[in-house]
């Protein structure tokens, strides 16, 4: 006699699995974040210092120790330091999901529907640091409160910042490399300096009173030297 055939038990799909959350979907937090722009902030000053040397020197206002811009210049190294991070910042997180700074926090930013940001969307993102830097304390705030700690330019991409588990040496070399940038500007600057610095000097030094004879006796006069 045939029996009833018992009811299969059910069996758990992928859909089981995805629900719960990964450690590396985690948001990053505050502390994370401001850690790796800690050290982007050690490559914006490598690029602020290349940059202004560039156009001081392209404009006159080299100093012995570094350079002073106003003005014009001053504006113009502004605008391209901002174009140069602008790109640093845009590319890399569109190419590999971070910088430099968030390799050596363990952090990475992603679309928040998964994968890689495309580039328009990395621009945007770090277009609103400009947005965000105006009130500082109101960012955190909203980093904060969000479900996804999101700054304005996290929500306008919608983008978000997760934590991924890196390698030690990985960080640490993130670290090494944009301390590199920073201390090579420098010293590279100060070297370009001391060999520039006599000739700006002399230029900006009135001539010493130089003898003159003329029909009607001996004069002095002084002014700047050779290329007045």
């Amino acid at each position: 006699m045939a029996t009833p055939l018992a009811p299969e038990a059910p069996v758990a799909g992928p859909t089981a699995a995805e629900a719960v959350p990964r450690p590396d979907d985690a948001p990053a937090t505050l502390r994370l974040r401001a850690a790796g722009q800690v050290v982007d902030g050690l490559v914006a000053f490598a690029v602020f210092f290349a940059v202004g040397r560039r156009v001081a020197a392209r404009y006159g206002g080299l100093t012995g120790g570094g350079f002073q811009l106003e003005g014009g210049p001053a504006f113009l190294a502004i605008g391209l330091v901002g174009l140069v991070l602008l790109a640093y910042f845009a590319l890399g997180e569109a190419l590999v999901g971070a910088t430099l700074g968030k390799v050596a926090a363990g952090i990475r930013v992603r679309r928040q529907e998964g994968g890689r940001l495309s580039l328009p969307r990395a621009v945007i993102r770090n277009v609103l640091r400009l947005v965000d830097g105006l009130a500082f304390y109101l960012v955190g705030a909203v980093i904060m409160v969000t479900p996804g700690r999101q700054r304005l330019g996290d929500l306008a991409a919608r983008a978000v910042v997760v934590r991924r588990p890196t390698p030690r040496a990985v960080q640490v070399l993130a670290v090494i490399a944009a301390l590199a940038l920073a201390v090579g500007s420098v010293v590279l600057g100060a070297r370009a300096g001391r060999a520039e610095g006599p000739r700006a000097r002399a230029l900006a030094r009135p001539a010493a009173a130089v003898p003159m004879t003329g029909p009607v006796g001996a004069a002095r006069v002084s002014g700047p030297e050779a290329g007045a």
